[in-house]
């Protein structure tokens, strides 16, 4: 397809024809046209751009030049030599220089003609800038949809290496950390490159490419999965009659949908928080039980939102190579407990929010579980995580963690208020009730049944009345204030009437 030449001013405005010679004098070009499997759009940017002669055009391909630099397309490949180089967004799941992964602000890939990374990651230049790529390679290596070149068009004298050095000094960063990309703000990224590059006599030269079958999957696939959080069987079959007539392979499929399913604005931030535990870790050589927790608390989190696995087994893959896990005998509803807790450290705020009456019924639970069996790994956890909190505190001045974390703690004193009056009660003969105490029971009981419905009877009354070291008497004693507690609550009979029958 012919490429179409569109000259862009900016979108001042002016209606007095004197100077009506400021806006004819375009400021910057775009082409856009169609070769084999992709769409391509090329802009522009300097001076006398409107007299620029830059791109000749045969049936089979299209080269793009200017000054010993030159792109050249062809049906299924690309070519280049000159100053410049290319960059795309980074793909969730693929791997990354560690440089890189290690820093959030960094988005997209950048790579300069000629140089390439040694062994130890550094970068090395050098002057032989000319390559070539398949459109294939191209989109399975960069991004699956869209993928930029550029060159820097000018009458500098220096080796190649020594521009490609200057030019990524200049550029380097916008390059890397600009979300333009991801927004498609074609005409704003080529104002920043101008801006950044500060060469008013320099002209620059930014392709896109952009493959159309990847582009309709993907944009097939993520409306899909937006309205219901999964993809419906009828769209599973459009996406496979694209897959077949774009020749589209199921590893590239794969990467589309879990950057997409990553992306989604439910699932991004508890992967987010997942991947930067895994970052932290990747630092060490051994991974404590404390660690382990939060990774498993927000597997959990994920289960609960419908969060695909795949995306955590995907940074385990990249992040936990050959990372020895430090285990314990610790039992299970222990390494429940510390998960839950691990949750008021995540990073992300709005994660913190996630410890809900589930888990503070299981953590009720677990707490019962280790008074029954006399296991002080429950208080361990409880004193570790209170120690860490204030640490937190002191070191951020933010006491809101500390504040949450002493919620919970208020239904543990609950529990050790009732358990000790109950136990009290059924195994001493002179234990007296009044009516403030059983007030107080009362307003226990329902506290912990607005959590999980007859929790308080199934931890406190059920568990007393089964102890095989409990006379009759005991066991009568703890039957009628179960069922006075229950009578007082319905109306039927009042405080006075329970303490006196008991």
């Amino acid at each position: 397809m012919a490429p179409s030449r569109t000259g862009q001013g900016r979108e001042d405005f002016c209606t007095d024809p004197s100077l009506w010679y400021i806006f004819y004098m375009l400021n910057d070009l775009m082409l856009h046209g169609s070769i084999g499997p992709i769409d391509f759009f090329v802009f522009v940017a300097g001076p006398k751009t409107s007299n620029l002669y830059f791109y000749q055009e045969e049936e089979s391909w299209i080269r793009f030049f200017s000054k010993g630099n030159e792109l050249s397309l062809f049906q299924d490949s690309l070519s280049y030599t000159g100053t410049g180089g290319s960059f795309c967004e980074y793909m969730f799941g693929v791997e990354k220089p560690f440089k890189d992964l290690i820093k959030k602000e960094v988005l997209n890939r950048l790579i300069m003609f000629g140089a390439f990374l040694d062994t130890d990651e550094n970068l090395i230049f050098s002057n032989n800038t000319a390559g070539s790529e398949s459109f294939h390679r191209l989109f399975l290596l960069g991004h699956a949809v869209k993928n930029y070149s550029f060159f820097v068009s000018s009458d500098t004298k220096s080796e190649p290496q020594k521009r490609q050095k200057q030019i990524l000094r200049t550029v380097g960063k916008l390059l890397k950390r600009t979300d333009l990309l991801a927004q498609d703000k074609d005409a704003e990224l080529l104002d920043s490159f101008v801006a950044d590059l500060n060469e008013p006599n320099s002209t620059i030269f930014i392709f896109k490419l952009v493959h159309r079958g990847n582009r309709e999957f993907s944009r097939l696939f993520k409306s899909s999965y937006a309205r219901e959080r999964r993809v419906n069987d009828e769209d599973e079959t459009r996406l496979r009659d694209i897959a077949l007539r774009h020749d589209i392979d199921v590893y590239q499929q794969e990467r589309m949908k879990i950057d997409i399913l990553y992306r989604h604005q439910d699932n991004k931030s508890v992967v987010d928080e997942y991947r930067d535990i895994l970052l932290d870790l990747a630092r060490k050589e051994r991974i404590d039980p404390s660690e382990l927790a939060r990774l498993h608390r927000l597997r959990t989190l994920s289960i609960r939102n419908n969060i695909p696995v795949i995306l955590f087994d995907t940074l385990d893959d990249f992040l936990l190579k050959d990372k020895h896990v430090e285990t314990n005998e610790e039992a299970a509803y222990l390494k429940e407990t510390r998960a839950i807790l691990e949750n008021l450290f995540f990073k992300d705020s709005s994660l913190k929010r996630h410890i809900i009456a589930e888990d503070i019924v299981k953590l009720i639970k677990a707490k019962h579980r280790a008074s029954s069996r006399n296991d002080m790994g429950f208080e361990k956890i409880l004193l570790d995580t209170g120690r860490a909190c204030d640490e937190y505190a002191r070191e951020n001045n933010d006491f809101s963690i500390f504040e949450k974390f002493s919620a919970i703690i208020t239904y543990f004193d609950r529990y050790d208020n009732v358990r000790g009056f109950l136990s009290r009660l059924a195994f001493m003969d002179t234990m007296e009730v009044t009516e403030d105490v059983l007030r107080s029971l009362i307003g226990n009981k329902k506290e912990f049944d607005a959590l999980e419905a007859d929790i308080f009877g199934e931890i406190f009354t059920k568990d007393l009345l089964t102890n095989k070291y409990m006379n009759a008497f005991g066991k009568k004693k703890i039957k009628m204030i179960s069922d006075g507690i229950e009578k007082v609550i319905r109306g039927d009979e009042s405080l006075k009437d329970v303490v006196s029958a008991l």
